[in-house]
């Protein structure tokens, strides 16, 4: 053996040992970042169940208050109850502030049982972590493996300068993966704390309906005492009349949809949350995944699927079955809402009779034709005798009525619209968007489920690998998610068709002794009514600027990182996804502007039309307290002319309270405009609702940046092989956090629906009130000057 080969078989013992020490550091770093990443992991699940202990106090927090507030209201009529004009009505409205004391109990159980739903999060994601995490540095160590082969076996003369470039390139890679998977997990963790901003900001909505509620029986109880002179004793006792008359029908309908949006509200937090970081796990691991495949080529992407069987159908959470169960208890209480509803006989001033029946039609499509749909999944998912090729037999039929009723809800709610408040109608409008939204997703991912079932058929013999390997986790988790939006969108429709139905009768009922309720109205309130007016078009000026400013950011945040993209557009690797991202952020700033009008236009049309609620309430008690007024008047007026022997007496004993009607309806009416019409308390739970909705945006963007900052098109094909995979996921979870954005701008517009609906009952309430009592006290000071005059008492 010569000299010169004892010299290479030297160098290739050196090489081997160094690549087998590359090996094991690379074992270690792996065994290293996996602890990591499972204490990040154990951190992320501390901090959802820290989170949902925080929800949950919040709530509780509700509970222990509010029913503190009630039941000192309720300690208001005490002194009332034992007494002979009033105790009646005392008790009555004693049983509203007790009947919504049991509401709120339990609402807010039924609340936190939603909120724990949040633990989920923490669930799902340390398995989808735990997955991909394994399958990218098996993927690393798989490479790193053919690379020590192809190295060792190598006699080019490009060996050392190799060695050196790609040697250390796992272990490197390795080592940013895990840190990228723990930034994703930091970034949602810290993201669960605006949920928690959120629901302090809703449960002061909540918190100021109570407080009206206690507030309303306060402002009857305070007229006056049992030995207060008979005129005010009358006045206090229509007044707590009209509490169980008008005052708690409209609280408890309020009050249940309120409850109804938060549900849904954390409900789609959790899915929010859930696909902001899947997806970011998603784009971390696949990216640094491409990069393995790139340090050897020809080394095979591993598959990142979740392992699933198909009994995911079934068992997994959500699923879909469970989701498409929930069918029956809406179709129930769907139809209990409107079961033995008599529609009205006359329509007065008002379409009552048309509007009547239109609601009846609305709820059937609903319960007949929608939810067929939904009652055909329930049936083909609880069975399931094969991979569910089934579920498409005698879908499309099922389908195609669905949304044959689903068309006709514009024109229904339209003809309910004629007789019913523009809030009310705003609310039908906002639950049917919802139920058609979710539904041609619903018929979007059978779609979607139909070829992957296809192509399970063709893969030969069903087994649980065919359908890991065809069907998509995502495509039934977005399935079971789209029926669940329908089937919770259906719970907060029944509440507001329950609370339209009861209108309707109260209308019916009162029909022939109410029917001139519009007419010109004096303008005793006109200052307040005008200020009022201005702090609307404030609010709505900076509610729009708001939403202005951070869509306007978002966009701008996406579009800034187009100059960065460029580069790669000329890169042969990186190109065609450059290329299609590039496309892409034209349609997702698209969407932000969209979403975007849509709050803002909604805000303002809410915001009007609270403006035009309150005036219309307070316009209308003004017309018809003032003709009572005058008659009173008028009666003391004749008394004064025809004289008598008491006629100064019965001036001076009841004359100051007849001509100060008209002060009690003007001190009355500015109340309820100040009290119950301020609008400055929404503006923390709509600001705060505005920056969830940038987050969106704001995550996309950060996404593009972590694509952009793994290297440059002077980099390493196995890097530029990463950027270009990263970019490709991008397009991906742009298009699920979007969605989900669109979701959530429908969700914030019903709820700001709900509360300028709330906060015009709060005003009518006030107004109602108001106006029996006075009418009463009116009523009362008639007859005590007609008694007067013959008896000087």
């Amino acid at each position: 053996m010569t000299r010169r080969s004892l010299l290479w078989f030297a160098v290739l013992a050196v090489l081997a040992i160094n690549l087998h020490n590359a090996s094991a550091q690379l074992d270690s770093t792996i065994v290293s970042r996996r602890s990591t990443i499972n204490s990040t992991l154990s951190s992320f699940t501390n901090n959802v169940v820290n989170k949902v202990n925080e929800y949950s106090s919040k709530f509780t927090s509700l509970r222990t208050d509010m029913s503190g507030t009630l039941r000192s209201a309720s300690d208001t009529l005490t002194s009332f109850l034992s007494d002979k004009q009033i105790g009646d009505n005392a008790l009555l409205a004693s049983d509203v502030l007790s009947a919504a004391s049991t509401t709120l109990s339990a609402s807010v159980t039924a609340s936190l049982t939603i909120t724990a739903s949040f633990s989920s999060v923490s669930t799902c994601v340390n398995t989808k972590t735990q997955a991909s995490v394994s399958a990218t540095f098996s993927a690393f160590s798989t490479a790193q493996s053919m690379y020590f082969s192809m190295i060792t076996s190598s006699n080019s003369p490009y060996l050392a300068n190799c060695r050196s470039r790609f040697s250390n390139t796992a272990n490197d890679l390795v080592n940013q993966c895990a840190d990228r998977v723990q930034d994703c997990l930091n970034d949602e963790g810290n993201e669960l704390g605006r949920v928690n901003s959120i629901l302090n900001n809703f449960m002061m909505l909540v918190r100021q309906h109570y407080q009206g509620l206690a507030n309303h029986v306060r402002s009857c109880t305070s007229l006056g005492s049992t030995t207060s002179r008979a005129e005010v004793k009358a006045e206090i006792n229509a007044c707590l009349k009209g509490i169980s008359i008008y005052v708690g029908p409209l609280y408890r309908a309020t009050i249940a949809q309120q409850f109804q949006l938060v549900n849904a509200m954390l409900q789609l937090e959790v899915v929010a949350s859930n696909n902001r970081v899947k997806s970011c796990i998603n784009q971390v691991t696949l990216s640094y995944s491409a990069m393995a495949e790139a340090i050897v080529p020809g080394n095979a992407s591993p598959d990142l699927g979740l392992d699933i069987a198909i009994d995911y159908v079934t068992m997994n959470n959500p699923n879909v079955l469970s989701s498409a169960n929930m069918v029956g208890t809406a179709t129930s209480d769907l139809q209990g809402a409107i079961g033995g509803y008599q529609v009205a006989r006359l329509n007065g001033s008002t379409s009552l009779v048309v509007s009547g029946e239109a609601l009846v039609s609305l709820v059937g499509n609903i319960t007949v034709n929608v939810n067929e749909v939904l009652r055909n999944i329930s049936i083909v998912a609880s069975q399931r005798q094969t991979a569910p090729s089934c579920m498409f037999a005698s879908m499309n039929a099922t389908i195609d009525r669905a949304f044959v009723a689903l068309d006709m809800a514009g024109s229904l709610i339209a003809r309910i619209q004629t007789s019913t408040s523009s809030q009310n109608g705003g609310a039908l409008t906002s639950w049917m968007s919802m139920i058609q939204t979710a539904m041609t997703d619903i018929s979007t991912y059978l779609d979607t489920l139909y070829k992957e079932v296809v192509a399970v058929m063709a893969a030969g013999p069903l087994s649980a690998s065919t359908v890991a390997n065809n069907i998509k986790p995502a495509t039934l988790f977005n399935l079971a998610g789209a029926i669940s939006v329908v089937t919770t969108a259906e719970k907060g429709l029944t509440t507001t068709v329950r609370s339209i139905r009861s209108s309707f009768e109260q209308a019916s009922n009162i029909l022939n002794s109410y029917n001139t309720d519009m007419a010109n109205a004096l303008t005793s309130v006109n200052n307040t009514q005008r200020d009022y007016y201005n702090q609307v078009v404030s609010r709505i000026s900076s509610y729009r600027s708001k939403v202005s400013w951070e869509s306007s950011w978002g966009v701008t945040d996406i579009v800034n990182r187009l100059p960065r993209i460029n580069p790669f557009m000329q890169d042969s690797t990186t190109r065609t996804t450059a290329l299609q991202l590039n496309a892409s952020i034209t349609t997702m700033t698209t969407t932000i502007q969209t979403n975007a009008n849509i709050f803002s236009n909604s805000l303002q049309t809410q915001m009007t039309q609270l403006f035009t609620g309150a005036e219309a309430f307070v316009q209308s008690n003004i017309k018809s307290l003032v003709p009572v007024f005058d008659a009173s008047l008028f009666k003391l007026a004749a008394t004064m002319s025809v004289g008598g022997a008491f006629a100064s007496n019965c001036n001076g004993r009841y004359g100051g309270a007849i001509t100060n009607l008209e002060n009690n309806m003007r001190d009355g009416l500015q109340k309820c405009y100040n009290d119950f019409a301020n609008t400055g308390y929404t503006d923390p739970f709509i600001s705060e609702y505005n920056m969830v909705l940038r987050e969106q945006t704001r995550s996309v963007a950060n996404r593009i940046d972590f694509c952009l900052n793994l290297g440059s098109t002077t980099s390493t094909p196995v890097i530029k092989a990463g950027i270009s995979k990263c970019l490709s996921e991008t397009i991906k979870l742009s298009e699920v956090l979007l969605g989900d954005l669109a979701i959530q701008t429908k969700l914030v517009v019903a709820m700001i629906n709900l509360e300028s609906l709330a906060m015009v009952q709060r005003v009518e309430a006030c107004g109602a009130i108001l106006n029996h009592g006075l009418v009463a006290k009116a009523e009362s000071l008639d007859a005590l000057l007609a008694t007067c005059q013959t008896t000087n008492q």
